[in-house]
């Protein structure tokens, strides 16, 4: 059995620039490195750029998760959202 995820390519000020929806098999909806592969086959241009991914939680609040723990008791069915990190500078 699958589920669906439904994912926000988010840009500045958190707006979405993409939105996405992919299956992912409920064996493996828990495992953060699959869900990181399938986020990055859906966004190419995460490809070879830092990211963050959250989720929305009942509460409306955007909580990053970076661990298989974090998306096991993320409360699904969730909406991860993606971030792109961009580099800082040396000074920030």
């Amino acid at each position: 059995m699958s589920m669906t995820v439904k994912a926000y390519l988010l840009g500045k000020e958190h707006i979405p620039k993409e939105i996405r929806r992919f299956a992912v098999d409920q064996d493996v909806s828990t495992s953060f490195e699959y869900l990181n592969r399938k986020v990055v086959d859906v966004f190419s241009t995460l490809r070879n750029v830092p990211y963050q991914m959250f989720y929305k939680d009942e509460d409306g609040d955007m909580i990053a998760f970076s661990t298989d723990d974090e998306t096991a008791t993320s409360g699904q069915p969730w909406t991860p959202s993606t971030t792109p990190n961009p580099p800082r500078s040396k000074g920030a």
